[in-house]
């Protein structure tokens, strides 16, 4: 996994190749406490899908949640 801070625009950037031999790319930054990033992820059958993750502090540790849509956004599924 690749991480990247972009200071000049407060945007987290990470990159890594998924378990189906993807790249993925999500950019996002803190909202409400918890960092939200996001982006879109191919299918198997060559759609796109959005991909959401959410990373909030949790006592003493984190916890992570993950969504995707393919209805660009109008519904998430965990």
């Amino acid at each position: 996994m690749l991480a990247i801070r972009i200071a000049i625009y407060q945007l987290e950037s990470l990159s890594w190749v998924t378990n189906g031999g993807r790249l993925l790319i999500i950019e996002g930054n803190m909202q409400d406490g918890a960092m939200v990033l996001a982006g879109m992820d191919g299918t198997t059958s060559g759609e796109g899908r959005l991909v959401r993750g959410i990373c909030k502090p949790v006592d003493g540790g984190v916890r992570e949640t993950a969504f995707t849509s393919t209805d660009g956004g109008k519904t998430w599924k965990p």
